[in-house]
């Protein structure tokens, strides 16, 4: 069984070809992020998104006037 670090790796870039292309993260002013937080933020991310849940935002300043 594969770590959910390999998880998430494999969902954002599968062996296939590359499916992201530019992603960003960030800490939410935690400096201590870590790589295990993180996947499980993108993992939660990719449920949202699958389920369309998730709300696209094209211009981040905009959304947050």
């Amino acid at each position: 069984m594969s770590s959910l670090i390999d998880r998430v790796a494999d969902l954002l870039y599968p062996e296939d070809g590359p499916t992201t292309l530019d992603i960003k993260f960030f800490s939410g002013g935690m400096s201590n992020v870590s790589a295990v937080d993180l996947a499980e933020q993108v993992l939660r991310s990719n449920v949202q998104i699958q389920s369309g849940s998730a709300v696209l935002v094209d211009d981040i300043d905009s959304y947050l006037i």
